[in-house]
């Protein structure tokens, strides 16, 4: 993967930094959230430069969607989920209905 993004190296180096300024900001009592930035702009390429391509952003920030995903997996509950699913399933198909509509009574130039 040399020269089309991120090695493992670079890889490793970027999630090292993240963890570690992510911890540096919450014994400061800060969002980590505001650790993860600080390393994202130092190791970005307006810092350092390690992460320089644009394939390499998008790869870190398809990784980041994985992580958030994960960790909501885990905060959710099956009771809660179970509860909220029908009302949410309405709503959907209620957008999708007016969505439709929509489309059809207004064509697209």
């Amino acid at each position: 993967m040399e020269g089309h993004g991120l090695d493992l190296t670079n890889l490793t180096i970027v999630v090292a930094a993240a963890v570690l300024f992510g911890l540096a900001f919450i014994r400061a009592h800060l969002p980590s959230m505001v650790g993860f930035i600080v390393a994202g702009v130092l190791l970005g390429p307006t810092g350092l430069g390690l992460v320089s391509s644009s394939q390499s952003v998008g790869a870190l920030a398809e990784l980041g969607v994985l992580m958030l995903l994960f960790i909501a997996g885990l905060e959710l509950s099956v009771p809660t989920f179970v509860r909220v699913l029908r009302p949410a399933a309405i709503a959907a198909w209620c957008k999708r209905l007016v969505r439709s509509a929509s489309h059809s009574q207004c064509p697209a130039p």
